[in-house]
């Protein structure tokens, strides 16, 4: 059975919390905020979605073992 730690981290609005092709180590729980889920570059970004509070993200890459498939 995997433990599960849970470190507590703010991001301030715009800063990157993981980016496309990043290994996929730790999935975030959004506590306060949205997170915007993107793929392409910063100047023409494709923007798939946001993430609520109360939410998780970034649990596909851990589940899978893949790299991140979007940016956050």
């Amino acid at each position: 059975m995997t433990d599960f730690v849970f470190n507590r981290k703010t991001y301030k609005p715009g800063e990157p919390i993981f980016r496309e092709g990043d290994i996929g180590k730790v999935m975030y729980y959004v506590k306060q905020g949205k997170v915007k889920i993107w793929r392409g570059t910063e100047a023409n970004p494709n923007v798939l979605g946001y993430v609520e509070e109360g939410s998780i993200s970034g649990e596909m890459a851990v589940i899978a073992g893949a790299p991140r498939m979007a940016h956050a």
